[in-house]
């Protein structure tokens, strides 16, 4: 997705930001690459982008057809 904007990251940079919010982390790549861009909408489309991705390739495990079957009838978890 940076690549649209001629964009890239340092993966070890972005580890340092592990558990910040969206926005901060595209703050800090958009100062890195001295562009500008709003931060609240680079978030707002890396997370639509990965949406897509995940909605096109990850499929729910056939256990959820388990709990379907036996949500309302059967006690599942104490």
């Amino acid at each position: 997705m940076l690549s649209r904007y001629g964009m890239t990251f340092d993966k070890s940079a972005i580890v340092t930001l592990s558990g910040s919010p969206r926005w901060h982390i595209a703050q800090e790549i958009i100062a890195s690459h001295q562009v500008d861009l709003d931060p609240h909408h680079l978030a707002a489309e890396k997370t639509r982008t990965v949406e897509a991705m995940l909605l096109d390739s990850v499929r729910p495990l056939p256990l959820i057809d388990v709990v379907k079957a036996y949500h309302g009838r059967r006690l599942m978890a104490r």
